[in-house]
């Protein structure tokens, strides 16, 4: 399978991948393979808020894909998040918080999100935006953000974002990051 990675190193997601997408549809934020760092909190506490931000997507609509589609200039035809919330039970919970360091995801592990995510009978563009790290010493939540064919599941354009946590509360905070992530999204190119 051939993967394109046109965005994948670019701060601004390129506007001519994106022009040739429609509507899609938003399998949420994956959180399978984030690491945590310099956190007090539990893995199953952030196991709980990781559940909470993708319920966030539908609870606060506006605020998190209205964003996200007036920065796009795309449609989220539907949101899809049985998935992302499934695979939050195969999180291994005793290395998700780490004294450590955290890394950026590979773009090996990029595909296999991609590839691991149950899309059940959806067609045409998917967008699954992928945790690759929580850093609580910088206050940062970094993020990949995948378009993909959903048949074939090959990558359309992808981009790192990162987002300065801010709120009250664990789910809030780590969903600042997000939504500060979503809101400084920048097209190049356009």
């Amino acid at each position: 399978m051939m993967f394109l990675a046109s965005g994948l190193l670019c701060a601004g997601q390129d506007a001519e991948a994106l022009g040739k997408i429609g509507g899609f549809t938003l399998y949420g934020v994956d959180f399978s393979q984030t690491e945590v760092f310099a956190a007090d909190e539990t893995a199953d506490e952030f196991i709980n808020a990781f559940e909470g931000i993708n319920i966030l997507l539908l609870r606060e609509r506006d605020k998190y894909v209205g964003t996200l589609e007036k920065k796009l200039g795309k449609t989220a035809i539907k949101t899809n998040l049985t998935s992302v919330i499934g695979a939050l039970d195969s999180i291994d919970r005793s290395s998700l918080v780490t004294l450590s360091g955290v890394s950026r995801l590979s773009q090996e592990q990029i595909e296999a999100a991609v590839e691991r995510l149950d899309t059940g009978d959806d067609s045409g563009t998917g967008l699954l935006v992928v945790a690759d790290y929580l850093d609580k010493s910088r206050a940062v939540g970094a993020y990949t953000f995948v378009f993909f064919d959903i048949a074939t599941r090959q990558i359309i354009t992808s981009w790192k974002q990162d987002g300065n946590a801010m709120g009250f509360g664990l789910r809030n905070y780590w969903a600042g990051s997000l939504h500060y992530a979503i809101r400084h999204i920048r097209i190049s190119g356009k």
